[in-house]
C-alpha cells in the first residue's frame, strides 16, 4: 500500500471506532459497511483493516494504562477522537510487528492533522514516540492488586473483573478473561437431516478450500472451522444445509427435550439458530414459533429460516414481556393456528398472572434465551465491554423476571420451560433459577442427556453453566424445569 491508502485504512478505523465507543453503532455492522464498499481492496488489506479496528477494541484498557504512562492529563479526559487517534497508533506499536514503530507514529500524526488535531500534534508525535522507547519497561499492575492486574492485562473494565472475582476464584477468572483474548474458531451446525453422503461431501469440500475442521466431542453435527474466510462462499452454505452457531447454542437445543409433534415456543429467537435446530430435531413435525419484538430481528430470522428450507417454523413479532394469559388465550389459540398475521399482532403489557396460568395449556416446550449482560461472549463482542456498565445488571434482571414470568403462561402441565442467558453472572444465572422455582409454578427438572464431558459444569442437576476457555466455546448457562 502507498501512503495514502496506509493513511485512508487508519482513517477508516478511527471512522468505525468512534461510534462504537460512543454506544452508537456495533463494530461488526461498520466493519461489514465499510469492506462492502470498498470490495475492490486486496485481502491483505481487508485483513490489515479488521485486525486494527478489532485489536483497538479488544486492547483498550490496556492502550490507555499504556499510553497514562507518556501522558501528564488523565488519558480518560482527552478528547475521543484524539485519544481514539493515540489508541490506534499504540496498538499498532505493541502489537503489529509487520508495521513499522516510525511509520505508525507519522500516520497517527498525518491523521490528528486530518482530523482537526493540528495543534496536538506535538503531543501524539511525542506520546507514541515514547512509546516505542519505553514500551519494554511498562509496569504493569501487581498481581497482589488481581481486579487491577487482570483489567489491565486482559483489557477489561475493572467492575467486571471485581464482579467475576466476587463469583469465581482467581484461576477461572484468569482463564475466562484469557480466551476472550484468543481467536476463535467459527463452529456450525450440520442439519441431522442430510445424509451421511451429504455430509461428508460439505466437509471434504471444506478441507479442498484449504479450511481445517474439527469435530466437537460432545455434540453430534458440530464442527469448528478454522480461518474459513467468506462464509457464504462454502460448501453448502447457500443450500441450506448448515448454519453458524456456537457449539453452547447447539447444546441448548441438544439438550431441549422435544420429541416429534410437539408446538415449541422460543421467545426470544433472533437470529433463528435455536428455532432452527428444534425444528430439525422434530424431524419437519411439530411447529416452531420463532419470534421476537421487532421486525427488524424477524427479518433476520426469516432470512435464516428461508435458507435452511424449513416449514415447520412461523416467525412471528412478539414481545416477549407481554403477558400471555387466560385473558389473551385467543392468542396462543390463533398462534397455534398459524392464523394471525406479524400486523395483527397485539401488544400486551401486563404482570404475568400466575393464579389463572394453569388455563392455557398449549405450547409442549417454551424456551426463552433471555437478553442478558453477554458477559460470556465478550471475546467474540468486545464491544459489550464500552456499552454495558453495572448499572444495566439490576435491570436486566427485571427484564428477564418479566420475561418468564410472561412466558410461563404458554406452557401446558407437564411441558418444559428453559431458561438460557449468555453470560457467566451468576445474579442472571442461578440466582434467576432460584427466584423461578420460588415464585412460578416450575420445578426444576434433571437433564436427560447431558453429554459426559459436561459433567463438571452442572451447578445442579437441571443447572448447567459453560465457562469461556473450558470446553471451546461461549460462557453460557441453561436451566430446565417442568411445569407443575
Amino acid at each position: 500500500m502507498g501512503r495514502k491508502e496506509d493513511l485512508q485504512i487508519r482513517e477508516y478505523s478511527l471512522e468505525i471506532l468512534l461510534p462504537v465507543f460512543r454506544g452508537e453503532e456495533q463494530s461488526h455492522t461498520l466493519l461489514k459497511a465499510v469492506l462492502d464498499k470498498n470490495d475492490d481492496w486486496e485481502p491483505g488489506r481487508k485483513a490489515f483493516l479488521k485486525k486494527l479496528t478489532m485489536g483497538v477494541l479488544e486492547r483498550k484498557t490496556e492502550l490507555d494504562y499504556c499510553l497514562q504512562q507518556f501522558l501528564k492529563q488523565p488519558v480518560m479526559r482527552m478528547k475521543m477522537p484524539l485519544r481514539t487517534i493515540l489508541e490506534i497508533g499504540a496498538y499498532q506499536i505493541l502489537y503489529m510487528d509487520n508495521v513499522y514503530d516510525t511509520k505508525a507514529c507519522d500516520l497517527c500524526v498525518e491523521l490528528a492533522k486530518k482530523k482537526g488535531f493540528g495543534q496536538m500534534t506535538g503531543l501524539v508525535n511525542g506520546v507514541l514516540r515514547n512509546l516505542v522507547r519505553n514500551k519494554d519497561g511498562i509496569v504493569y499492575p501487581s498481581k497482589d492488586k488481581p481486579a487491577d492486574y487482570l483489567s489491565v492485562t486482559y483489557s477489561v473494565p475493572k467492575w467486571m473483573t471485581e464482579l467475576f472475582l466476587s463469583q469465581y476464584d482467581y484461576d477461572r477468572v484468569e482463564k475466562m478473561l484469557s480466551h476472550g483474548l484468543k481467536d476463535t474458531n467459527l463452529c456450525i451446525h450440520l442439519l441431522k437431516s442430510l445424509s451421511a453422503g451429504e455430509k461428508e461431501e460439505i466437509l471434504s469440500g471444506f478441507n479442498t478450500a484449504g479450511i481445517e475442521v474439527k469435530e466437537c466431542s460432545f455434540l453430534p453435527d458440530a464442527y469448528a472451522l478454522t480461518r474459513p474466510g467468506e462464509i457464504t462462499a462454502l460448501p453448502g452454505f447457500a443450500e441450506g444445509k448448515w448454519y453458524v452457531q456456537d457449539y453452547s447454542s447447539q447444546l441448548l437445543g441438544f439438550l431441549t427435550p422435544v420429541k416429534e409433534g410437539d408446538t415449541v415456543l422460543d421467545a426470544c429467537a433472533a437470529p433463528g439458530g435455536k428455532s432452527i435446530y428444534l425444528a430439525d430435531k422434530l424431524s419437519g413435525t411439530g411447529r416452531v414459533y420463532s419470534c421476537d419484538v421487532s421486525e427488524k430481528k424477524t427479518d433476520i430470522i426469516k432470512e435464516n429460516v428461508n435458507r435452511m428450507h424449513l416449514s415447520n417454523v412461523e416467525v412471528l413479532v412478539r414481545d416477549a414481556t407481554a403477558d400471555v394469559n387466560a385473558a389473551d388465550s385467543d392468542l396462543f389459540d390463533e398462534l397455534s393456528d398459524g392464523g394471525i398475521s406479524d400486523d395483527d399482532m397485539p401488544s400486551v403489557q401486563r404482570k404475568a398472572d400466575n393464579t389463572n396460568a394453569g388455563s392455557l395449556a398449549k405450547a409442549d416446550v417454551v424456551l426463552c434465551d433471555v437478553p442478558c449482560s453477554g458477559l460470556g461472549v465478550i471475546g467474540r463482542k468486545p464491544d459489550l465491554k464500552y456499552r454495558l456498565i453495572e448499572a444495566d445488571l439490576e435491570s436486566l434482571t427485571k427484564l428477564q423476571k418479566s420475561i418468564v414470568s410472561a412466558q410461563v403462561n404458554a406452557l401446558k402441565t407437564g411441558g418444559y420451560f428453559v431458561y438460557s442467558t449468555c453470560t457467566v453472572n451468576k445474579q442472571e444465572n442461578e440466582e434467576m433459577a432460584a427466584w423461578i422455582k420460588e415464585n412460578l409454578p416450575l420445578e426444576e427438572v434433571p437433564f436427560g442427556n447431558l453429554p459426559a464431558e459436561l459433567a463438571d459444569s452442572l451447578v445442579s442437576p437441571g443447572q448447567l453453566q459453560l465457562l469461556p476457555g473450558e470446553h471451546d466455546c461461549d460462557g453460557f448457562y441453561i436451566a430446565l424445569f417442568t411445569r407443575l
